[in-house]
C-alpha cells in the first residue's frame, strides 16, 4: 500500500505543478483557439515574475504518507524558448525526494541506491499547452463545473501532456528495482497481493482536460488507464480513473494559483473470482479512506532571486 501511496502522491505533485501556472470566447471553440488562449493568458499573468516558490501541505487522504512539498521555479531561456526551470522537493515517508526539470533534462535521485538519473525531457511540466498536439487533442464542447464555464479537451495520450502515471496492474510481483518516485519512471504500484503473473498486455490511456473560459487555466483533469493481463490462463482488465480538481484559485502576490488540489481515484476489475473480489473489496475500503487526496497551498514567495544552483541536476 505504501508503494501505491507514494506513486499516486508523486504523480499528483508532478501533475499539480503543471496547472499551478497553466478572456471569454465567442461562439464555438477549436482546439487551436483554446491552446492559443492558454498561452496568451499565461504570458500575461507571468509578466514580471522571474522566480517563485510554492509550499504545499498535505491535508487529507494519501497526504498522510507525505509531508511538505516545496516547488521552486525560475524563468530561463533554453533552446530559444522561455521556460521555467523547476525543482520539486517532497518529504515522503521519512525521505526527501528531489526532482529537477532544467528545460532539457529531467533529473532525479533514486531513493534506494542514491544514484542520480538524467533523462531527456519529453514535455514541459509547467506550460502544459505546449505539450498539446493538435492531431491528438479533440474539442468536446463546453461544460459547467461549480457554475463556471469550461472548455473540455480530449487527449489521446495524457502522459505526453500531464506526465506519465504508470498504469497499475491487477497483480504484480514486488518491485525491488523501483526508480525515483517522480511520477515519470517509477515501478508499477501493486493493486492486489503479489502472485505469479503469466502475461501482461499493453496499457491503454486517455485523458480529458477542463479549461476555464475566464482564466484559461485548468479546472479539472481526468486520466483513465486500462491494462490487460493474463494470469493462470485468465484475462483480467483493470481500469483506474484519476480525477484532479484545481479549486479556490487566488492571486497570491503576483501569482494566480489553485489553493486546493483534490484528487479522487477509482479502481474497477470486473473479471475477478470470489477471493479476488474479497481482496478488491479490501482495496476499495482502502481507496475509500485514502483515495481522496488533498493538498493546500500554505506559502508563496515571488521574485526572491533563486540561485541557479537549485536547478543544476549535476549538483544533486
Amino acid at each position: 500500500m505504501l508503494k501505491v501511496a507514494r506513486k499516486i502522491m508523486t504523480v499528483i505533485i508532478v501533475a499539480g505543478s503543471a496547472v499551478l501556472l497553466a478572456s471569454s470566447s465567442f461562439g464555438a471553440m477549436t482546439v487551436e483557439e483554446v491552446i492559443d488562449n492558454m498561452g496568451r493568458a499565461y504570458e500575461k499573468r507571468m509578466k514580471g515574475i522571474q522566480d517563485f516558490t510554492i509550499v504545499r501541505e498535505n491535508v487529507a487522504g494519501m497526504g498522510a504518507f507525505a509531508g511538505e512539498t516545496v516547488i521552486y521555479q525560475k524563468r530561463a531561456e533554453v533552446g530559444g524558448k522561455t521556460i521555467y526551470k523547476t525543482r520539486t522537493e517532497i518529504k515522503m515517508m521519512g525521505r526527501s525526494v528531489v526532482t529537477i526539470y532544467d528545460g532539457e533534462y529531467d533529473w532525479s535521485v533514486d531513493p534506494m541506491s542514491g544514484n542520480v538519473e538524467k533523462e531527456e525531457a519529453q514535455r514541459d511540466p509547467v506550460q502544459i499547452w505546449r505539450n498539446l498536439d493538435l492531431t491528438q487533442t479533440h474539442y468536446l464542447g463546453e461544460e459547467e463545473i461549480e457554475g463556471k464555464k469550461t472548455h473540455v479537451l480530449k487527449i489521446d495520450d495524457p502522459f505526453k501532456v500531464l506526465g506519465r502515471q504508470q498504469a497499475p496492474r491487477p497483480a504484480m510481483q514486488p518491485d525491488h528495482q523501483q526508480t525515483p518516485p517522480a511520477g515519470e519512471r517509477s515501478g508499477r504500484p501493486q493493486v492486489l497481493p503479489p502472485r505469479e503473473q503469466e502475461d501482461v498486455g499493453e496499457i491503454e490511456a486517455e485523458g480529458q482536460l477542463w479549461i476555464s473560459d475566464k482564466t484559461w487555466m485548468p479546472v479539472r483533469t481526468l486520466i483513465t488507464t486500462r491494462s490487460k493481463s493474463v494470469e493462470e490462463g485468465k484475462e483480467t482488465i483493470t481500469t483506474w480513473k484519476m480525477t484532479t480538481d484545481y479549486r479556490d484559485y487566488r492571486r497570491l502576490g503576483l501569482l494566480l494559483t489553485p489553493c486546493r488540489i483534490v484528487v479522487n481515484i477509482t479502481v474497477d476489475v470486473p473479471s475477478l473470482g470470489e477471493e479476488e473480489r474479497r481482496q478488491m473489496g479490501m482495496m476499495r475500503q482502502f481507496m475509500g479512506g485514502m483515495g481522496s487526496f488533498e493538498v493546500e497551498i500554505t506559502e508563496v514567495k515571488v521574485n526572491t532571486g533563486l540561485s541557479d544552483d537549485l536547478f543544476d541536476g549535476t549538483k544533486l
